[in-house]
């Protein structure tokens, strides 16, 4: 669990460079310290906080400094570049927010848009896709409702938009610009969450502004958990950015005893504790003692050697698999239909929005068995593994 243990030299001064709580001069001296900053440059691309590692380096005034020096143009390039895509985003979800606020739906700003808006010290530092948001109401009277305000659907495909309205769980909108960003708007939340969860999560959330529009803030505990849930179940080698996420989402977080039973009464103990240790291991995110044994407690038998190798590792190497496995098997609080059937062979709508392809498209039942053979595959592969 130390800080920066299962690290790399050159990763872990990068860490130490990245995070919240650190003295400027801290930051400075290890900054100062680096002999190869293109090193440093690639990996932090890979990690995807080029823009942040920017604005750092610029703020300390190191640009010219040292291995920096070489640098100093292509840094400044990618921070000119954030802050374009930063402003042409923040004016697409302003507009949806806008909307949405007209039309009396109900938004809580989630995840990238609102860590960026909030917590991180520039919005352009946060690299994003998507925004997201949760809304109270169903899919298809919010689109019908922000359709007089320019904004439809992202995708056209009817069996999408079937998905979305019988078992998915958010509908993806735009603005009918050229470029425009899109934005999730989630009427539920992940599928191993209770069905109640988006809902709680709009009644405990308070009145605040974001891009100058009237929005609902989340409250932190239920961001924090939402933050770590999209960190570890949202794609199998997630970046060092939804790290950084988490510890920012965490260092905002006052009431820790919300947090831990929230996330038990969710069923995703094990989720936030390995989230939690991730930013911890990277970051040395501040969080009580007592989490660990709150959290641990709450775990199934089969989460515990997951959370276990997970620790003993470095929390990014989870293995995120076997944790669905374990969500679906041993838990049983989410929503979505649980059979075997329906996890092997998913709605044609889910598959085409994973693929990112057109269910109407040739050959697209070739390409749905072959997603159900990968879904397969990796589910007989954690059940082996876990010795059920």
């Amino acid at each position: 669990m130390d800080p920066g243990a299962a690290l790399p030299p050159l990763k872990r001064a990068l860490a130490v460079a990245l995070m919240g709580d650190i003295s400027e001069e801290a930051r400075r001296a290890v900054l100062a310290g680096v002999t190869d900053a293109d090193a440093v440059r690639i990996a932090v691309e890979e990690e995807d906080v080029l823009p942040l590692l920017a604005w750092r380096i610029e703020r300390l005034g190191l640009l010219d400094a040292g291995s920096w020096r070489p640098l100093r143009h292509r840094l400044q390039i990618a921070m000119a570049v954030a802050r374009a895509e930063a402003d042409w985003r923040r004016r697409c979800v302003s507009h949806v927010l806008g909307a949405l606020r007209t039309a009396g739906i109900a938004a809580v700003p989630i995840k990238g848009i609102w860590l960026a808006e909030r917590l991180y010290p520039e919005p352009w530092c946060r690299r994003m896709g998507d925004a997201d948001m949760v809304v109270a109401g169903e899919p298809r009277t919010i689109l019908d409702r922000l359709a007089g305000h320019g904004i439809g659907p992202k995708s056209d495909d009817p069996a999408i938009l079937a998905h979305a309205c019988s078992e998915g769980d958010e509908i993806t909108v735009y603005a009918r610009w050229p470029g425009a960003s899109a934005i999730d708007l989630h009427f539920r939340l992940y599928p191993d969450m209770p069905l109640t969860a988006a809902a709680e999560i709009i009644a405990r959330a308070e009145p605040d502004a974001c891009l100058g529009i009237e929005v609902l803030a989340p409250a932190p505990a239920d961001h924090l958990i939402v933050v770590a849930h999209h960190l570890i179940l949202g794609t199998a080698k997630p970046p060092w950015r939804w790290w950084l996420d988490v510890d920012l989402a965490a260092r905002a977080v006052t009431d820790w005893h919300t947090v831990a039973s929230r996330s038990i009464g969710w069923g995703n103990p094990a989720i936030v504790l390995i989230a939690l240790a991730g930013a911890h291991q990277l970051f040395d995110t501040p969080l009580p003692d007592w989490i660990w044994g709150a959290l641990a407690e709450a775990l199934t038998p089969n989460e515990r050697p997951v959370v276990a190798a997970a620790l003993a590792h470095g929390a990014w190497q989870a293995d995120r698999d076997a944790l669905l496995v374990c969500q679906w098997r041993e838990r049983g609080l989410g929503w979505r239909d649980r059979s075997l059937t329906r996890l092997l062979w998913p709605h044609p709508g889910f598959v085409a929005r994973r693929l990112k392809v057109s269910s109407t498209a040739p050959g697209f039942w070739v390409k749905r068995l072959g997603f159900a053979a990968g879904r397969f595959t990796r589910a007989a592969r954690a059940v082996a593994l876990s010795k059920w």
